[in-house]
Protein backbone atom coordinates (compact mmCIF):
# COMPACT_ATOMS: atom_id res chain seq x y z
CA UNK A 1 0.00 0.00 0.00
CA UNK A 2 1.66 3.70 -1.01
CA UNK A 3 1.93 5.75 2.26
CA UNK A 4 -0.53 7.92 1.21
CA UNK A 5 -3.26 6.04 1.29
CA UNK A 6 -2.36 4.09 4.09
CA UNK A 7 -2.40 7.80 5.93
CA UNK A 8 -5.62 8.35 4.36
CA UNK A 9 -6.66 5.88 5.96
CA UNK A 10 -5.11 6.85 9.44
CA UNK A 11 -7.06 10.43 8.71
CA UNK A 12 -10.37 8.70 7.80
CA UNK A 13 -10.40 6.84 11.72
CA UNK A 14 -9.45 9.77 13.74
CA UNK A 15 -12.30 11.72 11.80
CA UNK A 16 -14.39 8.61 12.75
CA UNK A 17 -13.36 8.90 16.44
CA UNK A 18 -13.60 12.67 17.48
CA UNK A 19 -15.23 11.75 20.62
CA UNK A 20 -11.80 10.01 21.45
CA UNK A 21 -9.25 12.40 22.30
CA UNK A 22 -6.37 10.20 20.78
CA UNK A 23 -7.48 11.07 17.57
CA UNK A 24 -6.13 14.41 17.05
CA UNK A 25 -2.38 12.73 17.32
CA UNK A 26 -3.52 9.81 15.20
CA UNK A 27 -1.58 11.47 12.06
CA UNK A 28 1.49 12.30 13.85
CA UNK A 29 1.76 8.89 15.03
CA UNK A 30 1.53 7.53 11.97
CA UNK A 31 3.68 9.90 10.36
CA UNK A 32 6.68 9.84 13.41
CA UNK A 33 6.45 5.89 13.07
CA UNK A 34 7.16 5.93 8.85
CA UNK A 35 9.87 8.83 8.94
CA UNK A 36 11.72 6.82 11.65
CA UNK A 37 11.88 3.55 9.54
CA UNK A 38 11.96 1.55 12.87
CA UNK A 39 13.14 -2.78 12.93
CA UNK A 40 11.33 -2.38 16.07
CA UNK A 41 8.04 -0.41 17.63
CA UNK A 42 6.87 -0.95 21.11
CA UNK A 43 3.22 0.25 22.34
CA UNK A 44 3.36 0.80 26.37
CA UNK A 45 -0.84 0.86 27.43
CA UNK A 46 -3.30 -0.44 25.03
CA UNK A 47 -7.28 0.34 24.67
CA UNK A 48 -10.63 -1.18 24.16
CA UNK A 49 -10.79 0.64 20.78
CA UNK A 50 -7.06 0.53 19.75
CA UNK A 51 -6.99 3.43 17.84
CA UNK A 52 -3.22 4.26 18.72
CA UNK A 53 -2.34 0.30 17.98
CA UNK A 54 -4.46 0.45 14.89
CA UNK A 55 -1.78 3.61 13.74
CA UNK A 56 1.32 2.18 14.57
CA UNK A 57 0.25 -1.47 12.79
CA UNK A 58 -0.65 0.40 9.84
CA UNK A 59 3.16 2.01 9.66
CA UNK A 60 4.66 -0.98 10.90
CA UNK A 61 2.87 -2.86 8.00
CA UNK A 62 4.60 -0.22 5.56
CA UNK A 63 8.07 -0.28 6.96
CA UNK A 64 7.96 -3.90 7.49
CA UNK A 65 8.75 -3.42 11.17
CA UNK A 66 7.78 -5.89 14.50
CA UNK A 67 5.71 -4.23 16.75
CA UNK A 68 4.87 -5.24 20.33
CA UNK A 69 2.48 -4.26 22.85
CA UNK A 70 2.09 -4.28 26.55
CA UNK A 71 -0.75 -3.71 28.90
CA UNK A 72 -2.19 -4.68 32.15
CA UNK A 73 -5.68 -5.55 30.34
CA UNK A 74 -6.18 -8.36 27.82
CA UNK A 75 -5.93 -6.91 24.53
CA UNK A 76 -4.69 -9.62 22.76
CA UNK A 77 -7.20 -9.38 20.28
CA UNK A 78 -7.22 -5.84 19.18
CA UNK A 79 -4.62 -6.32 16.18
CA UNK A 80 -3.85 -8.64 13.12
CA UNK A 81 -0.78 -7.83 11.75
CA UNK A 82 1.47 -10.68 11.64
CA UNK A 83 4.04 -9.28 13.29
CA UNK A 84 2.49 -7.89 16.26
CA UNK A 85 3.26 -9.64 19.80
CA UNK A 86 0.89 -8.68 22.72
CA UNK A 87 2.41 -8.91 26.80
CA UNK A 88 -0.09 -8.94 29.56
CA UNK A 89 2.39 -6.97 31.89
CA UNK A 90 3.08 -3.89 33.70
CA UNK A 91 5.42 -1.33 31.71
CA UNK A 92 7.87 -0.85 33.79
CA UNK A 93 8.39 -4.68 34.73
CA UNK A 94 8.03 -5.48 30.91
CA UNK A 95 10.96 -2.85 30.39
CA UNK A 96 13.49 -4.08 33.26
CA UNK A 97 12.93 -7.67 31.52
CA UNK A 98 12.08 -6.65 27.88
CA UNK A 99 15.34 -8.68 26.98
CA UNK A 100 13.91 -11.51 28.97
CA UNK A 101 10.30 -11.25 27.62
CA UNK A 102 11.11 -10.33 23.82
CA UNK A 103 14.48 -12.25 23.78
CA UNK A 104 12.29 -15.37 24.05
CA UNK A 105 10.74 -14.35 20.72
CA UNK A 106 13.55 -14.71 18.64
CA UNK A 107 13.25 -10.19 18.89
CA UNK A 108 16.43 -8.19 19.41
CA UNK A 109 15.95 -5.11 22.81
CA UNK A 110 16.38 -2.47 20.53
CA UNK A 111 13.57 -0.30 20.26
CA UNK A 112 13.60 2.33 17.56
CA UNK A 113 10.10 3.33 18.38
CA UNK A 114 8.05 4.00 21.85
CA UNK A 115 5.52 5.09 22.39
CA UNK A 116 3.87 5.58 25.45
CA UNK A 117 0.27 5.75 26.83
CA UNK A 118 -0.42 4.41 30.26
CA UNK A 119 -1.91 5.72 33.19
CA UNK A 120 -0.62 9.43 32.97
CA UNK A 121 0.79 9.37 36.66
CA UNK A 122 4.18 10.77 37.19
CA UNK A 123 5.91 8.25 39.33
CA UNK A 124 4.71 5.81 36.79
CA UNK A 125 5.64 8.23 33.73
CA UNK A 126 8.96 8.52 35.49
CA UNK A 127 9.86 4.77 36.43
CA UNK A 128 8.80 3.78 32.82
CA UNK A 129 11.87 6.39 31.47
CA UNK A 130 13.59 4.51 33.77
CA UNK A 131 12.62 1.03 32.80
CA UNK A 132 12.94 1.59 28.78
CA UNK A 133 16.08 3.98 28.41
CA UNK A 134 18.69 1.15 28.60
CA UNK A 135 16.29 -0.70 26.09
CA UNK A 136 16.76 2.12 23.21
CA UNK A 137 18.50 1.99 20.06
CA UNK A 138 21.37 4.48 20.01
CA UNK A 139 19.03 6.60 17.59
CA UNK A 140 15.61 6.24 18.06
CA UNK A 141 11.93 8.08 18.46
CA UNK A 142 10.16 8.22 21.92
CA UNK A 143 5.97 9.31 21.67
CA UNK A 144 4.50 10.31 24.92
CA UNK A 145 1.01 11.08 25.01
CA UNK A 146 -1.22 13.25 27.80
CA UNK A 147 1.94 15.72 27.98
CA UNK A 148 -1.01 18.69 27.87
CA UNK A 149 -3.60 16.82 29.94
CA UNK A 150 -6.25 18.90 32.20
CA UNK A 151 -10.06 18.58 32.74
CA UNK A 152 -10.40 21.28 29.34
CA UNK A 153 -9.17 19.48 26.41
CA UNK A 154 -8.36 21.52 23.25
CA UNK A 155 -8.18 20.75 19.93
CA UNK A 156 -6.48 22.41 16.56
CA UNK A 157 -9.95 23.65 15.33
CA UNK A 158 -10.78 25.63 17.89
CA UNK A 159 -13.10 23.04 19.60
CA UNK A 160 -12.73 21.76 23.39
CA UNK A 161 -14.01 18.71 24.93
CA UNK A 162 -14.41 17.96 28.90
CA UNK A 163 -13.11 14.52 28.78
CA UNK A 164 -9.96 15.62 30.44
CA UNK A 165 -8.90 15.29 34.09
CA UNK A 166 -6.07 16.78 36.22
CA UNK A 167 -3.27 15.12 36.62
CA UNK A 168 -0.74 17.55 38.03
CA UNK A 169 1.00 17.71 35.01
CA UNK A 170 2.07 14.02 35.31
CA UNK A 171 3.87 13.02 32.48
CA UNK A 172 5.34 16.41 31.34
CA UNK A 173 6.91 16.94 35.07
CA UNK A 174 8.26 13.31 34.75
CA UNK A 175 9.76 14.24 30.93
CA UNK A 176 10.76 17.55 32.70
CA UNK A 177 12.81 15.76 35.55
CA UNK A 178 13.68 13.05 34.11
CA UNK A 179 15.16 14.00 30.71
CA UNK A 180 15.50 17.85 31.31
CA UNK A 181 13.35 19.21 28.67
CA UNK A 182 11.30 22.27 29.54
CA UNK A 183 8.74 23.72 27.28
CA UNK A 184 5.49 25.48 27.81
CA UNK A 185 3.10 22.28 26.99
CA UNK A 186 -0.06 24.69 26.14
CA UNK A 187 1.47 25.21 23.01
CA UNK A 188 3.05 23.68 19.95
CA UNK A 189 6.97 23.40 20.10
CA UNK A 190 9.62 22.31 18.40
CA UNK A 191 13.27 22.42 18.71
CA UNK A 192 16.50 20.82 20.44
CA UNK A 193 16.52 20.56 24.28
CA UNK A 194 18.81 18.16 26.01
CA UNK A 195 20.48 15.97 23.02
CA UNK A 196 16.32 15.73 21.74
CA UNK A 197 15.07 16.84 18.76
CA UNK A 198 11.44 17.75 20.81
CA UNK A 199 8.18 18.08 19.00
CA UNK A 200 5.41 19.06 20.93
CA UNK A 201 1.64 19.12 19.59
CA UNK A 202 -0.85 20.31 22.28
CA UNK A 203 -4.24 18.85 20.79
CA UNK A 204 -6.30 15.84 22.38
CA UNK A 205 -4.36 16.25 26.04
CA UNK A 206 -1.04 16.54 23.50
CA UNK A 207 1.65 14.21 22.29
CA UNK A 208 5.13 14.81 22.85
CA UNK A 209 7.78 13.25 20.39
CA UNK A 210 11.76 12.82 21.20
CA UNK A 211 14.02 11.77 18.81
CA UNK A 212 17.96 11.20 18.99
CA UNK A 213 20.66 10.91 16.54
CA UNK A 214 23.10 8.04 16.62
Amino acid sequence: MPISAARSRIVALAKAHRRIAVHAVLPEIFDVTVLAAPKLIVELGVSKEALANKTLATAAELVGARLVSCDLGDFSDVCRYPRWLFFREDARDFGRECKAFIGAAGIAPNVDVLLVDCDELYETTREIIRAWMPNLAPACTLMFRCTNLAKILHYEDGTFTGLGWDNGRGVIRALEDELGITFDEAKPYEGMLNGWHVRHIPWGAGLTVLRREA
